[in-house]
Formats: C-alpha cells, structure tokens, sequence
C-alpha cells in the first residue's frame, strides 16, 4: 500500500464520480471517502490513462491526491452492482474479486481487467 500518490480522477458531469461509486461529490480541496463501507474510489496515475477511459459527454478529468492506494487486478464493469459487491467483499475479505457472482442475472461480465494506470484509493482530494 502506498501512502499517498498524484493522480487523475475521472468525474462526470455535477462532480458525480464517473462509474466508481454512485453519488460521491467531489469539492475542490475536500478530502473524500466513499459512501458504500469497505469500498475504494479509483484514479489514475497518469493523466493519458485517465483519458483513455474518458467515454461520456460531460465527464473531465481532474488532478487530484490520493490516501493509502492499492493496485487492483479486477474492476467492477457496472456501476448498478457495485453495492452489491462490496457487501459481498465485506463478507467474504479474503476470496478473489473473480469469484463474485452479482445476485440478478446479467448478460455479460461484470468483472473485468483493470484498466491500464488504475488505482484504488481510501479517499481522495481533488485539486482543481
């Protein structure tokens, strides 16, 4: 685990965080933490990372810091079954991100390959 590291935050339109974790608000200079328990925000560590996961209209891309930041193997690819499975992932800390099954049936993969230059952060600061 890293202490501290700059980064990118990719937000979306109203400062909402973009695919990461549903209403987070992210003030200028605030430090923020998620607001589903046991969950992690993610970032980037190099802004052309963050750009190429720059999809909707609205979004931007902002410098930020991040506290006590983990590399991640697997993401969560829809943003409707991540409170799902971060209870899963309180429950059961020490089983794989591979081995979670959301509990609605779904018609493609909801874990994927992390992007390239991701990071998971307990919280972060945007500067900008």
């Amino acid at each position: 685990m890293i202490k501290e590291m700059k980064g990118w935050k990719v937000l979306s339109n109203g400062r909402l965080s973009a695919r990461a974790c549903t209403t987070v608000h992210y003030p200028i200079g605030k430090e923020i933490r998620p607001n589903i328990k046991g969950s992690k925000l993610f970032f980037f560590k190099k802004y052309e990372d963050a750009d190429r996961f720059f999809l909707l209209k609205g979004e931007m891309i902002v410098p930020c810091i991040a506290k006590n930041v983990t590399k991640p193997k697997y993401i969560l690819n829809d943003l409707f079954y991540i409170d799902h499975f971060w209870q899963w992932k309180n429950e059961h800390p020490n089983r794989s991100i591979k081995e979670y099954r959301p509990t609605y049936p779904t018609y493609f993969p909801i874990v994927t390959t992390v992007p390239k230059g991701t990071y998971w952060a307990e919280s972060i600061t945007c500067l900008e």
